[in-house]
């Protein structure tokens, strides 16, 4: 008969030592690939749910909101050679109430907007003050693009309008901090 020793070693036991009964060591055994098996899986779980938060985050943190955000023309795609004759601000901003304020460069608009979260979005008719200035041209082009649009996209800081064909209207940029607080 074999001592215990050789048994052990036999058995492909660790510790020669100290000698463990067989049923003992099938437990130990079991138990530690279950843990093993766990941990594989938690492992892969907890890496799988980071990566989708940094997914997400990454997606959500660098675009800036439709609304509460104060949006001034970069572009206007049916602007030809008209352009501003005096430095006004252009802006406008649709608040979460969806009501839309703004300035054409001219006069103050106002009205309110459906916003759809597939990208829809559409002004009422826009209604304005009635005063005269030099960028009644510029401002006319301006109300013409916001009610002509159908949808938008946001990327990052730039905000693009599109009319119901898929042609773009107008490019946006988020605002200088002193409109937002012209705004209020």
């Amino acid at each position: 008969m074999k001592n215990l020793k050789e048994e052990r070693a036999a058995a492909g036991a660790r510790n020669t030592e100290f000698p463990v009964p067989v049923p003992a060591r099938s437990r130990i055994a079991n138990e530690e690939k279950r843990r093993g098996g766990v941990m594989k899986f938690m492992k892969s779980g907890i890496l799988s749910a980071a990566v989708g938060i940094l997914i997400l985050a990454g997606g959500c943190a660098s675009d800036a909101a439709l609304k509460e955000t104060v949006w001034t023309p970069v572009k206007l795609e049916n602007q030809g050679s008209v352009g501003l004759v005096q430095d006004q601000p252009v802006w406008f901003s649709v608040g979460s109430d969806n009501k839309v304020t703004g300035n054409g460069g001219v006069n103050t608009i106002i009205g309110t907007a459906a916003v759809a979260e597939d990208g829809k979005l559409v002004f009422e008719p826009l209604a304005t003050t009635r005063k005269a200035g030099p960028n009644l041209a510029y401002e006319a082009i301006f109300l013409n693009a916001l009610n002509a649009t159908r949808t938008y996209q946001i990327k990052e800081e730039t905000l693009q309008v599109f009319d119901k064909g898929g042609n773009l209207l107008a490019t946006f940029t988020v605002g200088p901090e002193s409109l937002t607080k012209e705004k209020e």
